[in-house]
This record gives C-alpha cells, structure tokens and sequence, in this order.
C-alpha cells in the first residue's frame, strides 16, 4: 500500500523524500516496482474485468449475486461469492432495482370535486390575492410522510405548510 502511494505521488516528489517520509526503503521500493503480479492478484483483475463487463450488461443492474452467476456460466471463472462482492465493493458497483410503482391517487369516486376558480390564470396582482395549494407523499423509513403546501401567487412563497403522518391537514405552519 506504501509503494503504491509512493508510485501514485513520484511526480510531485522525489522518490527518497516519500521513502524517508514513510519510512521505507528505496531498494523495497523498486524491487517491488520490478516484481510480477501475484497468481492471487492476477486472478482478481480477471475477476474484476469480468464482474465489470457482466454489470455493464445489465445495465447496472445485477448484484453480487448475480454477476458470480455470470462468471461461472459465462466467463468459466470459479471463484466465491463473497469475493465477487469485495471485488465489485472495491470498484464501486453495485445493483440498483426498480421501485414498486405506488398508486396514491383514486380518480375514479362519487365524491364532490371542487370546482377550478382559476381556469389555470396564475397571476396576482397583490398579495394573498390568489393562493395555490398541493399536497405530496415522502417515503421515510417504513412509513409514509404527507407534505401538504400553499403558495402566494404574486411572490411565489410558501405561505403555510403541513407534514404529518396521514393526509389530513389539521396544523398548519405558517411561514412568516
């Protein structure tokens, strides 16, 4: 780990100053410039080109997992899950999955709906003339947290605002 620290910075300095400052030998340093790779890290490069090649494939999507399936089926590398997991932990990929799609929203109900005074005219021209208002949903941790909002039309301000764990609005906070 020093020498390669060492060979990543001997541009910037001289070689005997970071030997000296890390406390190692010139000579360890260039003997290990000049040996070979390791049948052990040999096997991990291959290991790695190939986890790479089989995570590009899917678009980023598979796992460690899945990649040693790969490996095995594909590439004809045998070798552990554990060390296609380190492997790919040391080059930053990771699978990402798709999100359920949650539907929140019923359109199709008997009940009133409120009628739109606006008739998408946005402009004011005094304040708390006209305000708009609109709620979300935030996925916290196991539940759900609803967002509800109200904005000034002229200033483009919150004017009040409402987070609680179901949607109802009962506080509102208000910003000013």
């Amino acid at each position: 780990m020093r020498y390669a620290w060492i060979e990543a910075q001997r541009d910037c300095y001289p070689v005997g100053v970071l030997c000296r400052v890390l406390q190692v030998s010139r000579s360890g340093y260039y003997a290990w410039r000049r040996r070979q790779p390791s049948a052990t890290a040999e096997r991990r490069q291959a290991i790695a080109q190939a986890a790479q090649e089989s995570h590009r494939d899917s678009h980023g999507t598979y796992r460690y997992r899945r990649v040693h399936q790969d490996l095995q089926e594909d590439y004809a590398i045998t070798c552990c899950r554990e060390t296609v997991r380190r492997v790919m932990g040391d080059l930053g990929l990771c699978g990402k999955h798709k999100r359920r799609f949650v539907k929140t929203t019923d359109s199709d109900h008997d009940r009133p709906v409120a009628t739109n005074l606006l008739q998408r005219d946005f402009t004011a021209t005094r304040p708390n003339q006209k305000w708009l208002a609109d709620i979300t949903y935030i996925r916290v941790a196991e539940s759900w947290l609803y967002l509800a909002v109200i904005l000034d039309c002229l200033s483009r301000r919150i004017a009040a605002f409402s987070m609680l764990p179901r949607p109802c609005v009962r506080t509102w906070h208000s910003t000013t």
